[in-house]
């Protein structure tokens, strides 16, 4: 992330104050708390009044920053000091994007490629042949800096073929194959569960060996074919899902939308839930 803005990027500049100050209370740049009024992001920023209200509004509304009158901005320090993404599955091409919202650089290391059989689970998932041959991706994923997931990701010789080697270290694989192959994504059954950490993946998400991760599993149709399968290991202390549910009376009255409360899915407690996305 940047220091600065840029009237040449696509992007609002509401949303780059935002995210640029969103990323600096993350690593801790207001150490006494205090944020710089607006009229010093105004002049540092070269952007208008609006845009640092606009920007400092919204954060102040997701409860990272308060403000207190006639003393200033102030980050809430209980809050910037948790290490937290929460994100709604169904969004299947947010994964990065929704990191890097949050003010966290997203960044994956393979541990391991090879062209392998389909194990059986995986071959059962996305009902291939038993003798499929699929590209197996073991993945490791960081914010931040910070361990985050652990991954095995399987995909079908069809859709492997579409990626380039520098594409096989990109967060989100899915949205990559999107995005810059026009791929056009169907589905996706996600099932999401938890149990111990095997001494690998502690290793990896850097926790104690038999502490709990949250286990999601994503087998993902497109263009009307099987496509791959993710199993994807969090730590359940840096990552939650939360889900927007609608009762059938609720949407057949289509009244105005209001702001979900959220729910984590937590691995100390949480039962498994197979969701079906359309």
């Amino acid at each position: 992330m940047t220091n600065s803005v840029t009237r040449q990027s696509p992007v609002p500049l509401y949303y780059q104050v935002e995210s640029l100050l969103r990323s600096q209370v993350a690593s801790g740049r207001y150490p006494e708390g205090r944020l710089p009024t607006e009229e010093a992001l105004v002049r540092r920023l070269g952007v208008s009044r609006i845009t640092v209200r606009r920007a400092m509004e919204r954060l102040v509304q997701e409860g990272l920053i308060y403000r207190v009158p006639g003393r200033g901005t102030f980050v809430d320090t209980r809050r910037s000091a948790e290490f937290r993404i929460e994100r709604n599955p169904a969004d299947l091409l947010g994964f990065e994007e929704d990191i890097r919202r949050l003010g966290f650089v997203p960044e994956t290391t393979v541990l391991r490629r090879e062209w392998i059989q389909a194990p059986a689970d995986v071959a059962d998932a996305l009902d291939l042949a038993p003798d499929a041959e699929v590209l197996w991706l073991h993945r490791r994923g960081t914010a931040g800096g910070r361990a985050l997931w652990v991954e095995d990701r399987y995909l079908v010789r069809a859709l492997a073929l579409r990626l380039r080697p520098r594409d096989f270290s990109t967060p989100s694989l899915l949205a990559t194959l999107a995005r810059a192959r026009g791929l056009n994504v169907d589905r996706a059954k996600v099932r999401i569960s938890a149990r111990d950490a095997t001494r690998e993946e502690a290793r990896h998400l850097d926790l104690r060996p038999g502490a709990p991760v949250l286990v999601a599993e994503f087998a993902v149709e497109a263009e009307g074919a099987p496509a791959q399968f993710v199993r994807a290991r969090f730590r359940p202390d840096r990552y939650a899902f939360a889900f927007i549910i609608e009762s059938e009376a609720g949407l057949r009255r289509g009244g105005p939308r209001r702001e979900p409360a959220r729910r984590e899915a937590r691995a100390s407690t949480a039962p498994e839930v197979a969701h079906d996305i359309e």
